[in-house]
């Protein structure tokens, strides 16, 4: 029996936690980040020096060499933003690769019990392969075919009994602790079955103490 959200499988995940981890080193690298705050200071030292000089002695620098420290400034703030934006990118990218990792693990979508392992330690597995196959049946469904004549009488919600049949000729409705209550969930008005005089029905069971096996034989009373 497995519950809800745990892992009942672990996939080879080497190289994936391999990338993750150049992943987490490359988000908490700030050299880049670093190196362009220290260039941005000296970028507007010279430039603010150079208007400094130019105001006590006009013309020290020309015109074009002050646009040329302007824009080595400016060069260099920007700079610092596209560090910035590489680290953001940097560590999303770590985000992304530690929620890749988490699919390695399979994990029960249910509460259940695992009927069949289809991989065994060490197989490949490939995109869509079945590796185990999980069944709850606290709720099963039980299909039957009735009457096509009486299936407008029926609605959809409407109480069932349903009983397990140790022996298929039984299908009375004595009192028996074997009787589970359900409701009808679809009608399937198009004829079939054996006989085209008969539709489709479905009922939602609480299958108490699961009673109920896949494949068990089953008659059907609907309460009214």
């Amino acid at each position: 029996l497995v519950e809800s959200g745990m892992i009942v499988a672990h996939l080879k995940d080497d190289v994936a936690q391999a990338q993750h981890n150049i992943h987490l080193k490359e988000a908490s690298n700030t050299v880049d980040k670093r190196y362009a705050l220290k260039a941005s200071e000296v970028a507007k030292v010279k430039y603010e020096r150079a208007l400094n000089v130019n105001q006590k002695i006009k013309g020290t620098y020309p015109e074009i060499e002050l646009r040329e420290y302007k824009l080595d400034a400016e060069r260099a703030t920007l700079q610092i933003e596209q560090a910035e934006h590489q680290q953001a990118v940097a560590e999303l990218t770590a985000q992304e690769s530690a929620v890749q990792l988490k699919t390695f693990d399979l994990k029960a979508p249910f509460s259940g019990t695992i009927i069949k392992v289809y991989k065994s330690k060490g197989e490949a597995v490939n995109q869509g392969d079945p590796v185990v196959e999980l069944l709850n049946i606290d709720t099963v469904r039980v299909n039957s075919w009735i009457n096509r004549d009486i299936a407008h009488q029926i609605k959809r919600g409407e109480k069932v009994l349903v009983k397990l049949l140790i022996d298929e000729k039984d299908n009375e409705f004595p009192g028996s602790d074997q009787i589970l209550e359900g409701k009808v969930q679809y009608i399937d008005l198009k004829t079939g079955g054996s006989s085209r005089k008969r539709v489709k029905i479905g009922v939602d069971v609480q299958n108490q103490d699961h009673l109920l096996l896949p494949g068990s034989a089953v008659a059907l009373k609907i309460v009214r």
